[in-house]
């Protein structure tokens, strides 16, 4: 019996979203909270091979995120693509968010 171990494919999904907040906080408190929410929820620890990942998924885990009020996702899709998907990944696929492909603004 011989195993062969395989690097996972990193597949880069972009997330556009539009939130309301709450009082209390600033803009930019709510902005960190949101992109440490989606970086952190679906985090390399978080993720499995051939997720799959539904906007309802990602308005879950940024409205248990301090400051927000509602959040709508706008768009959700790998990298290059557009719309708004389910994100299905295929064998050694790990979705993968970064900040830089995180679209946020204010409702």
């Amino acid at each position: 019996t011989s195993i062969s171990i395989q690097p996972p494919s990193y597949v880069d999904a972009v997330v556009n979203l539009e939130y309301t907040k709450l009082d209390q906080y600033t803009i930019t408190e709510v902005e960190q909270n949101i992109k440490t929410a989606l970086t952190t929820g679906f985090g390399y620890i978080n993720m499995r091979f051939e997720d799959t990942i539904y906007p309802q998924d990602i308005e879950y885990v940024i409205q248990q995120a301090p400051g927000i009020k509602t959040v709508k996702v706008t768009a959700l899709h790998e990298l290059l693509g557009s719309g708004l998907n389910t994100l299905s990944g295929g064998a050694g696929e790990i979705f993968r968010f970064q900040e830089s492909n995180i679209g946020i603004s204010e409702m």
